[in-house]
């Protein structure tokens, strides 16, 4: 899932952000927020900080939580 999520990300920012700046901005978020984020929350903790739809994300993390 982690590699799928990140050659989406590198594609559709031409190479300029990766997963791992999704994970930097997810671990600013929790030490803010001071909570865990539900599994809701994710496709948009991951797509927002690197400009890519959490749809897209959303429909991988559900390919691959079924």
């Amino acid at each position: 899932m982690a590699e799928e999520i990140d050659v989406l990300i590198r594609q559709k920012t031409g190479g300029k952000k990766r997963l791992r700046d999704s994970f930097q901005a997810m671990m600013s978020w929790a030490e803010e927020s001071g909570r865990a984020f539900r599994l809701d929350e994710l496709p948009g903790l991951i797509g927002k900080p690197v400009g890519v739809d959490e749809k897209e994300i959303k429909a991988i993390v559900d390919r691959w939580l079924r």
